[in-house]
């Protein structure tokens, strides 16, 4: 009787794990999924500025300038309250699956630094939701939040040196997402069983410009908090929108963000696929 070699064995329990994870919660499992979607709606609205900026029609503005803007157009009341439950949603699947290592990402070093990721990505979720629900009841604006962190951690205890490992951790992620435009592996993640091979390519091409967008805009993002640690300057701009306003300035500043403004639809389109076929693992 022949033995199986030890690939084809790692192949069967990853297959049997994806197909342990279609039973989360099933609660769990939708929280995750409007997440996806929510987070694709922002996404789109956040491109579609951008490229008006880039035609000279509009200003850079960041996520909770884009949630800000869909509350301004019909239906924008709905449509905000979708993106505040569903990001509260995402925030409490990331935080929980990071706590139980639903996606068996390990105890080892690069494991629980993943899983470090993914509860901080639900932390930032979570707190865009709030700015959403907040909103919607008149107790928040655009102009909430801004670059004040920068200060309030500088204030700290070695705060300077806190920001500069903020900085490291974000260029160090957005590193990450370069390489994984690159070399996307959607089978990990996606169940697309029932996906033909002309949409699958589509998909494909959907998530390596737009992982590859995020990528060029957090790297930026990383190098101004990089930058106001070493001049120890907390006055400085550091968030998306400071990202944006820097490309803007660079040479063909509004061709480069005409690009990411489609780099950042295209992330749009990859998020609402994993609403659809994301593959949520047990808790």
């Amino acid at each position: 009787m022949a033995v199986p070699a030890p690939h084809a064995l790692a192949d069967r329990s990853r297959q049997a794990a994806h197909s342990a994870a279609g039973h989360a919660r099933p609660w769990l499992a939708r929280a995750a999924r409007l997440g996806y979607a929510a987070s694709g709606l922002v996404y789109l609205t956040l491109g579609l500025l951008t490229l008006q900026t880039a035609l000279g029609t509009g200003r850079v503005e960041d996520s909770r300038g884009a949630i800000a803007t869909l509350a301004e157009q019909p239906a924008g009341q709905l449509l905000v309250l979708l993106v505040g439950v569903g990001m509260l949603g995402y925030a409490v699947w990331r935080i929980v699956a990071a706590l139980t290592d639903a996606e068996e990402k390990g105890s080892e070093p690069k494991g629980l630094a993943a899983r470090a990721a993914h509860a901080v990505s639900g932390v930032l979720h979570g707190v865009l939701g709030v700015f959403a629900l907040r909103l919607l009841g008149g107790s928040a604006s655009a102009g909430d939040g801004g670059p004040g962190w920068t200060a309030r951690l500088m204030a700290v205890p070695a705060g300077r040196w806190l920001v500069g490992l903020v900085g490291l951790a974000v260029v160090g992620y957005a590193l990450q997402q370069l390489w994984k435009a690159v070399q996307v592996k959607l089978d990990r993640q996606l169940d697309l069983s029932r996906v033909d091979a002309g949409e699958r390519g589509w998909i494909e091409r959907a998530a390596r410009l737009g992982i590859g967008a995020r990528g060029v805009v957090l790297t930026i993002v990383g190098g101004l908090i990089l930058t106001a640690a070493l001049r120890y300057d907390a006055s400085r701009a550091t968030g998306l929108d400071a990202a944006l306003t820097t490309l803007a300035r660079a040479p063909m500043g509004s061709v480069l963000l005409a690009l990411v403004a489609v780099g950042f639809m295209a992330y749009a389109v990859y998020q609402f696929v994993r609403a659809r076929y994301r593959r949520v693992a047990s808790v």
